[in-house]
């Protein structure tokens, strides 16, 4: 009986597991739109934390708070990026397989 009730409490109390956003920063290696109006890009570096096979990023409006104006602005910011050879900066949601970016910049002071 004690281990069903610890059992319980430990249940009660443990979290869900929760989106966790985090910050990455490489060169644009590839850079491809599909279809389904999914942007995917493939950096030369390679983020550990992405769990995606081939370690694929992708930005899709309706996904991770992205809207349709805020995709717009992030394509022509990874465009941009990719032609001068810059690296970017994108945070993406580690809690799915599809690397969600919800946010980038590009830093061309330096």
């Amino acid at each position: 009986m004690k281990y069903i009730v610890v059992t319980i409490l430990a249940l009660l109390f443990t979290s869900p597991v929760q989106a966790e956003n985090v910050w990455f920063k490489s060169k644009i290696k590839m850079f491809y739109p599909n279809p389904n109006g999914t942007l995917v890009l493939l950096f030369t570096g390679d983020s550990t934390q992405c769990t995606s096979v081939g370690k694929y990023h992708h930005l899709l409006a309706g996904q991770a708070g992205v809207t349709q104006e805020a995709f717009n602005n992030m394509y022509s910011l990874a465009l941009t990026a990719a032609t001068t050879g810059k690296e970017i900066s994108v945070n993406f949601d580690t809690s799915s397989s599809n690397c969600y970016i919800n946010r980038m910049f590009v830093d061309f002071s330096g």
